[in-house]
């Protein structure tokens, strides 16, 4: 990069591209989509499986942690437009 601005540029430029953050943006929200489903099969298929309880619980606190950060994070940006 120190040896070629002309290509630091472009790579600045493309990382700024507002069709590039679309598409990960898109990509983050469907890996999020699948990853609530996937963990949420794989908490109750350890729950059956009668797995150690603390450990279960701890996978469930961190679940609904990471649903409520979600929803949490969706109101600020209903509100702010």
């Amino acid at each position: 990069m120190k040896h070629n601005p002309a290509a630091a540029k472009q790579l600045e430029i493309e990382k700024k591209d507002e069709r590039n953050m679309a598409i990960v943006n898109r990509a983050k929200a469907k890996a999020y989509d699948m990853m609530v489903f996937v963990f949420g099969a794989l908490i109750t298929a350890w729950a059956l499986m009668d797995l150690d309880l603390t450990m279960v619980l701890l996978l469930v606190c961190a679940y609904l942690f990471i649903l409520g950060y979600g929803t949490d994070y969706r109101f600020k940006r209903f509100k702010e437009m």
